[in-house]
């Protein structure tokens, strides 16, 4: 019977795989990389399924005929007897930042998102799908909160171990941030000794990128370069923008290989020319850690009020005292412990209607600031647009959709004989993180706490304590500069788009450049509302013109 398997760049048993994939995906995952097996039966029963990594999806296609199915989107429409229009619907939930894992923005090309199977018979409709990765979300409170950093730790190498190929060098992403520097300072420590060289690609901005506030970083350079003159193994290789091309021409690049949209044109640039210096360096993948957000440095939003709301209000003070041995002053910990306990909605009452203080909410801005058509929004969307309004905590099942999100949406298709690699997105990884104790989350009384903790020996200091955090493409608006022209080309391209037209307020942006495009640290925000939009619009018009007509 026919089976194919498509995995990573480490070894993989096929024999194995099958065994797993006919026991319904009830064991292990055999595989550690990301991974998509496809079985066949005589009788033509499909079986398939994708690893829990969030590396590789399969798209498939019902109709009469059958079942169709490929990793990639073209791969799957080129199968087709004629290309399926646009769902217009998906694009504008996109803008929204609101993304359904199983429909793609072609009406009837479906996603099996990574950690499901799929079942298909001769006759049926639509193929039966299911998440085999069901990880527990229940604390399992046997795990001493002292002992987590060291499990974590090593759970975060055997992932990195088996995703690292039998030989040659190895390339990764490295900002000034946690998550990619735990993976390239995990990988340097598993290759010391053997001779192999772990490439580290950063982004550097253009000389005069301002910084974005007081705790965003434009540059995140020094932090990488200081790691890898410390680290053993590691080999820096800064990637700087110097031909200042926009994300709209980046991306007018990458729509004829992924024919699949991305929701933050700008970091496109970076990624790309990321990808590319790796295939130029004989690495057979990427690494990165692109999911560490909710498996490895969870923040401590939510957790002191999780702690009250079940009863474990003796937990706090041993937080005070945690922040204040971190440098925090005594009253400044308490108040902040006891603005957490209280939770989120209380605390906008009292601003908003005692003491009338403080900044406003962060989120409206940037809805208001969205140059949609809300008409053309699912229910899902809009209620997504709420909820950015209100509270940002994150419960365990979050955490879980997060690592289990669409990854084509915001990488770029390597090179031929490239893999993206997420070891942070690893099923050993996700499962251990979801299991934690509360407690565990809340060490070293700094934020990201637990991440700090297990990553001491393999990222130093000066990254690992750092407080601050590093903007991706910072630099944005100096690649905006004197492009006025482009963009309001590209506006009226997409007033010809019938489907661009329908959920982008084209007059809203025409008048916004009006008055120019901008520059320094409003340039980041309005390329994460108008410029996703366009980018977005952008992908809708190829797709008219360069497949459907």
């Amino acid at each position: 019977m026919p089976f194919e398997l498509i995995h990573g760049p480490g070894p993989a048993d096929a024999d194995q795989t099958r065994r797993w994939l006919e026991e319904g995906c009830r064991s292990a995952a055999p595989i550690r990389q990301g991974f998509v097996a496809v079985l066949t039966h005589a009788d033509g029963t499909v079986l398939a399924a994708t690893s829990s990594r969030s590396e590789i999806a399969l798209y498939y296609w019902v109709d009469g005929s059958g079942l169709r199915w490929s990793p990639t989107v073209p791969g799957l429409v080129r199968q087709l007897r004629e290309p399926p229009p646009l769902d217009v619907g998906k694009l504008a939930d996109l803008m929204a930042l609101h993304d359904e894992p199983e429909r793609t923005a072609l009406e009837g090309v479906r996603r099996l998102p990574v950690g499901h199977r799929l079942t298909w018979r001769q006759g049926w409709s639509s193929p039966e799908t299911e998440r085999w990765f069901t990880p527990s979300a229940e604390e399992d409170r046997s795990i001493r909160p002292k002992d987590a950093a060291g499990l974590l730790r090593d759970a975060i190498r055997h992932a990195v171990t088996a995703s690292l190929p039998s030989s040659g060098p190895v390339a990764a992403t490295l900002s000034g941030g946690l998550d990619s520097s735990m993976v390239a300072g995990t990988a340097a420590s598993v290759l010391a000794g053997s001779g192999r060289t772990v490439h580290a690609l950063t982004h550097v901005p253009l000389p005069g990128t301002a910084d974005q506030s007081s705790t965003w970083e434009a540059d995140d350079g020094p932090y990488a370069r200081r790691m890898v003159d410390e680290i053993p193994g590691l080999e820096w290789h800064p990637i700087v923008h110097d031909d200042r091309t926009s994300p709209l021409t980046t991306l007018a690049a990458l729509f004829p290989t992924s024919w699949s949209p991305v929701l933050n044109p700008a970091n496109m640039v970076w990624l790309t020319a990321a990808a590319g210096r790796a295939a130029e360096l004989g690495s057979p993948l990427l690494l990165t850690g692109a999911s560490g957000n909710a498996p490895f440095s969870r923040d401590r939003d939510g957790l002191v009020r999780q702690l009250v709301t079940r009863g474990r209000l003796d937990r706090l003070p041993a937080e005070v005292l945690r922040r204040q041995r971190a440098g925090v002053p005594v009253h400044r910990a308490a108040r902040s412990v006891l603005a957490e306990a209280v939770g989120e909605r209380t605390r906008e009452l009292v601003r908003q209607h005692l003491l009338r203080i403080g900044p406003p909410p962060a989120y409206p801005s940037f809805i208001e600031a969205m140059p949609l058509r809300p008409e053309t929004l699912s229910d899902a969307a809009r209620r997504r647009l709420a909820a950015l309004d209100g509270s940002t905590s994150h419960s365990q099942a979050d955490w879980i959709d997060f690592v289990l999100r669409d990854g084509s949406l915001a990488t770029v298709p390597p090179p031929d004989g490239i893999w993206w690699s997420d070891p942070l997105s690893d099923p050993e990884v996700v499962s251990l993180a979801l299991r934690l104790p509360l407690e565990a989350w809340l060490q070293g009384g700094l934020d990201r706490g637990l991440a700090r903790v297990a990553a001491e020996g393999l990222v130093p200091d000066h990254i690992r304590l750092r407080t601050t955090r590093g903007a991706q493409a910072a630099d944005v608006g100096q690649w905006l500069h004197g492009r006025e022209q482009e963009y309001r080309d590209l506006v009226d391209r997409l007033r010809a788009s019938p489907a661009a037209s329908t959920f982008i307020d084209l007059d809203r942006v025409s008048r916004q450049l009006e008055s120019g495009l901008p520059s320094g640290r409003a340039a980041a925000a309005w390329e994460e509302t108008t410029g996703r939009a366009l980018g977005l619009g952008l992908f809708a018009s190829w797709y008219e013109d360069d497949v459907l007509r």
